[in-house]
């Protein structure tokens, strides 16, 4: 079972994410659940949720997911990312975000990752493969 509280005092150290109002709400089998909730500051001049918003939390869910090792101790190098790539599906439906993260390589130097972000309705709005490098 993951220590959630471990893993939620860690990234709070990941202010832009908890500025952009970013969570952790889960985080078993090493594939974290974060959710975001869209306010006003989010919006674009059309109404939606800005694409950076929805950047920003898949964002926040790849460091999650690939720097668990590093907040258990298992390695000293932390992941950053090298290279996103993501999909816009659709515009999204009520105010909350949930990316849901599930790691496809965690190697020596190298880790990969996709995200899936889903809309209040449980649609999914936005699909990201994250590649990042551990330094």
């Amino acid at each position: 079972m993951a220590d959630i509280e471990k893993y939620r005092r860690f990234f709070a150290a990941d202010t832009y994410a908890a500025l952009s109002s970013c969570r952790l709400v889960s985080a078993e089998n090493g594939e974290p659940v974060c959710e975001m909730d869209v306010t006003e500051n989010h919006r674009n001049a059309a109404g939606g949720v800005h694409g950076a918003a929805i950047f920003t939390l898949i964002d926040f869910a790849f460091a999650v997911c690939v720097n668990i090792p590093f907040a258990d101790g298992e390695t000293d190098k932390a992941t950053l990312a090298e290279s996103v790539s993501v999909s816009y599906m659709r515009r999204p439906r009520g105010n909350r975000l949930t990316a849901k993260a599930v790691p496809l390589h965690l190697g020596r130097t190298v880790a990969v990752s996709r995200i899936i972000v889903y809309d209040e309705d449980g649609r999914p709005v936005a699909e990201a493969l994250c590649n990042g490098i551990r330094t």
